[in-house]
């Protein structure tokens, strides 16, 4: 996340053309043991632990109107988007924007970043932050009502003895923020039957 004043793209440059796929396109199966409403909490209990920061605002009662509400079974397609040019910033609205107009895309809030943790975290190669967007009125607020809150994932390089290797996060971030080329975008699709 970029604390910078934020230098927005022009009016008329077009959110699809700000974004471009990264080549790690992968895609990942619900477990039978996921049940939308108590997945995060169980998740936490889990694996907590393993992360440096777990934020104590992801949890199943904070994410209850997300977007899509997956099933034990459905295959997930999950592609990662960054930003094309460095030195430009994207706002929550930019992404946002982008994501709706990728077909067959859906919001799945942290059940998707846990998912991704649980299951296929050899596929984040790639040190940053990996954001997981969804419609405003899905979203929880801050704390003081204010700021919509959105999840990420958060993957960082730890080459300090005793601990070499990944290290994660799991937070939540306000949408009054300038993103840069680091924070990635997540983009979660169906497959289709």
């Amino acid at each position: 996340m970029n604390t910078t004043p934020a230098i927005y793209p022009s009016a008329g440059v077009l959110v699809n053309r700000m974004f471009v796929a990264m080549q790690n396109q992968f895609s990942l199966t619900v477990p039978e043991d996921f049940r939308h409403g108590h997945f995060l909490d169980g998740f936490a209990i889990k694996h907590r632990s393993e992360f440096k920061h777990y934020c104590n605002g992801i949890a199943d009662s904070a994410f209850l109107s997300v977007s899509t509400k997956l099933q034990p079974g459905q295959k997930i397609l999950v592609t990662f988007f960054r930003q094309k040019h460095m030195e430009m910033v994207t706002s929550f609205e930019d992404r946002l924007a982008f994501l709706h107009q990728q077909d067959g895309s859906v919001f799945l809030g942290p059940y998707g970043l846990a998912l991704i943790y649980r299951l296929r975290r050899d596929q984040i190669f790639l040190p940053g932050w990996y954001m997981s967007l969804d419609n405003r009125q899905s979203l929880p607020r801050d704390i003081n009502g204010q700021d919509i809150m959105f999840p990420v994932l958060g993957m960082h390089l730890s080459g300090i003895h005793p601990d070499p290797g990944e290290v994660y996060d799991f937070d939540l971030w306000g949408e009054n923020e300038a993103y840069d080329f680091g924070d990635f975008i997540v983009c979660f699709k169906l497959h289709k039957k």
